[in-house]
């Protein structure tokens, strides 16, 4: 038999650690549900910490809080970019996203 647990949240990365499927209801009306792997957004900002300074790999990348921040189109953009900073000899330590992806859904009408 299998088991389910209802676990409420908004933050979208601690849900992604404990849970396959999401659920997202908005004023009562149920607005997605599928398995996480399936949620795509528009956009995803992303910031990068290095040990050296990239910022003439990424000029166009603000740098934020020890981080450079790039906003992308999707997850397999976010590894193209790595895997340029990486061959050009960037030292890579910390890659995070930095905006709740389900922030989307609650700004919609």
């Amino acid at each position: 038999m299998d088991k389910f647990v209802l676990y409420s949240s908004h933050n979208l990365y601690e849900a992604r650690e404990i849970g396959k499927y999401l659920i997202l209801i908005k004023n009562g009306e149920l607005r997605f549900f599928d398995k996480m792997e399936n949620l795509r957004t528009g956009r995803y900002r992303v910031g990068i910490k290095t040990l050296n300074d990239i910022s003439k790999l990424m000029p166009e990348a603000a740098f934020e809080n020890g981080y450079y921040v790039k906003t992308v189109q999707s997850p397999q953009e976010v590894a193209e970019i790595v895997r340029g900073l990486v061959q050009e000899g960037a030292e890579i330590v910390e890659l995070r996203e930095l905006d709740n992806p389900l922030q989307e859904f609650f700004e919609e009408g």
